[in-house]
């Protein structure tokens, strides 16, 4: 399935099932086992189990299963991952503790290229 078909059906799910603050991330020459990072927030644990499970289903419906799931809802945090395109729910507070969007920034890039120069000087 095509990563743009795959992204537009997760974001369909995401605001069918009212996940908040759906954000997508291009990650694609950054990550070895993905091109897409999907991360939102559910209202609370149930709330989250129901979102991945209704992502879950309508992957299945269309005979593509997803090729990894973690978490729980009591955790705050599920991940699924459908090849191309990971999907992360969190509840709000565990979202903020990890903040995978600062993650993968600008300044988060410029910071491993300092790095790997300083790294390469030092060889």
């Amino acid at each position: 399935m095509d990563i743009q078909i795959t992204t537009d059906k997760c974001l369909n799910i995401l605001d069918e099932m009212k996940a908040k603050d759906t954000v997508v991330l291009d990650v694609q020459g950054k990550m070895d086992f993905c091109d897409r990072l999907i991360i939102s927030t559910a209202n609370n644990p149930r709330h989250l189990f129901a979102i991945v499970n209704a992502l879950i289903d309508a992957f299945t419906l269309i005979k593509r299963k997803a090729v990894h799931k973690d978490g729980d809802g009591q955790s705050g945090w599920m991940v699924t991952d459908f090849g191309d395109v990971v999907v992360h729910v969190f509840l709000e507070h565990v979202r903020h503790k990890y903040d995978l969007e600062s993650l993968w920034t600008t300044e988060y890039e410029d910071l491993l290229k300092m790095l790997s120069k300083e790294a390469e000087g030092d060889v």
